[in-house]
C-alpha cells in the first residue's frame, strides 16, 4: 500500500520530477546571454536590452512557477513570485528598445538580483539539506551584483554590461548546479 501512495502523481511531484530541467534551462539561458554580451560588448545597447528582456521574461515565468509549486520557505516563495512577476513586466518593457527602457532594465536587474539573492540566501540559511551552502553563495553573489548594478546603472554603461554579463554567467552556472542537485536528490528518493 505504501508503494502505491508514493507512486501517485500530484502537480507538485510532477513539477519536482521535471523542475530540475527548468532550473538547468534557466541557468543555460543565463550563461548563453552572458557569453553573448561578453562577446559583443561594443554592440548596440538595444541588442543588450533585447537579450536581457528575453532573459527576464523567460526567467520571470520560471521563477513564478517555482515560487508557486516549488519546495521553498514562506519568505523565499513570496520573494520569488514577486520577483518573477516584476521580471515579466520589465522584460516586456525592454522590447520597446529605447535608451530609457535600458536604464529601467538596468535598475530592475539590480533590484531583481537583490530580491532573488535574498530569496536564495534565506532559503539556503533556513535549509538543512546537503548543498544548501551553494544557495547561500549564490545569494551573496546575486546581492553583490544587484548592488553594483544599482550603484552604476548609467554612468558607465560598458561596466554595467560587463558586470551584468559576468553575473549572468555566474548565476547561470549556479542555477545549472542547483538543477543537477535537484535531479540527484530526486533519483536518490526513487532508489
Amino acid at each position: 500500500m505504501a508503494a502505491s501512495v508514493n507512486s501517485v502523481e500530484t502537480p507538485v511531484s510532477g513539477f519536482a520530477e521535471h523542475g530540475w530541467k527548468l532550473l538547468v534551462g534557466l541557468g543555460l539561458l543565463g550563461i548563453v546571454v552572458g557569453v553573448l554580451v561578453l562577446a559583443w560588448p561594443g554592440r548596440s545597447i538595444e541588442l543588450v536590452g533585447l537579450l536581457f528582456g528575453v532573459y527576464l521574461v523567460v526567467s520571470g515565468v520560471i521563477e513564478v512557477v517555482i515560487g508557486l509549486v516549488g519546495e521553498l520557505s514562506g519568505p523565499g516563495r513570496v520573494l520569488l513570485i514577486v520577483s518573477g512577476g516584476l521580471s515579466l513586466v520589465v522584460g516586456a518593457v525592454a522590447f520597446r528598445g529605447s535608451f530609457q527602457s535600458v536604464l529601467l532594465l538596468a535598475i530592475w536587474i539590480g533590484i531583481g538580483w537583490i530580491m532573488y539573492g535574498v530569496s536564495r540566501l534565506v532559503d539556503g540559511l533556513a535549509s538543512t539539506r546537503p548543498g544548501s551552502g551553494w544557495d547561500v553563495l549564490a545569494g551573496v553573489f546575486l546581492l553583490i551584483g544587484g548592488f553594483v548594478m544599482l550603484a552604476t546603472p548609467f554612468e558607465s554603461l560598458s561596466v554595467l554590461v560587463l558586470v551584468a554579463a559576468i553575473f549572468l554567467v555566474v548565476g547561470g552556472v549556479a542555477e545549472v548546479a542547483r538543477g543537477l542537485r535537484l535531479r540527484s536528490a530526486l533519483r536518490q528518493r526513487v532508489a
